[in-house]
């Protein structure tokens, strides 16, 4: 891969992780909130994260194995009808093996 492309791709994965880090950090902080609309919100912005994260472009091995935990986590059940994640899912693993 180019060092250009792999900036970029490296660039973009660090953006969505670092998002997706943050949305859960502040789900996990809204869990004892008892405003339902606030959690609801918050939810929202995790689960739009999630969902950026798993159609980014993995960076290596363990970004594909992090996606890939994510991806089948518990929470995630909503996600398996997402085709367009679920692909580029496999693209990463045909192109990082």
């Amino acid at each position: 891969m180019p060092d250009q492309v792999r900036h970029d791709v490296e660039r973009k994965w660090n953006r969505a992780l670092a998002r997706y880090q943050r949305a859960d950090a502040a789900l996990a902080a809204a869990a004892d909130s008892e405003d339902e609309a606030f959690y609801d919100r918050v939810g929202e912005r995790h689960e739009e994260a999630l969902q950026s994260l798993l159609r980014t472009p993995a960076t290596d091995i363990a970004a594909l194995a992090l996606k890939l935990e994510l991806a089948l986590d518990e929470r995630s059940l909503e996600y398996f009808g997402d085709l367009a994640g679920m692909q580029l899912l496999k693209a990463d693993a045909r192109r990082l093996s």
